[in-house]
């Protein structure tokens, strides 16, 4: 998934420690599907917001085409109340214990990340590798 999802390996994957029972109902499992849902009704709030029906026009939030099945992928996510409000930093349940950062990911980067995340205690920083004869991930170092 770093290929796909963080940047060509430029990216951090943030690892969470969780109680199942603060998750339960939470995390959704991505249905894979030869053909998708479009969205096709998005209400306006009285605010100027839009508003998705999860049940319905939102399944495309856990839908993908069948052929990425071998992510076995679950997803959450937040709906803001102030859409307006970009790069808010919301709370999510559990604690955060691990970054782990791509192969290609720059020392400037890292650095801003570890920055910003010093106030997390007990953080482990990791960065990994890919071996491009297998495509597996593999951890090279702690940071």
């Amino acid at each position: 998934m770093w290929s796909h999802y963080a940047d060509s390996h430029r990216g951090v994957c943030l690892e969470w420690e969780v109680d199942e029972e603060q998750v339960k109902g939470l995390l959704l499992e991505v249905k894979y599907e030869n053909t998708l849902t479009t969205l096709d009704t998005v209400e306006r709030l009285e605010t100027g917001h839009l508003s998705l029906n999860v049940s319905t026009n939102g399944k495309f939030i856990i839908q993908k085409f069948k052929n990425w099945e071998y992510e076995d992928e679950l997803r959450t996510y937040i709906i803001c109340e102030d859409s307006l409000k970009k790069g808010e930093l919301k709370s999510f349940l559990g604690k955060l214990t691990s970054i782990y950062f791509g192969k290609n990911t720059s020392p400037e980067n890292i650095d801003l990340v570890k920055h910003n995340a010093k106030h997390i205690p007990d953080i482990e920083y990791k960065q990994v590798d890919l071996d491009v004869d297998t495509m597996k991930m593999s951890l090279i170092k702690k940071i």
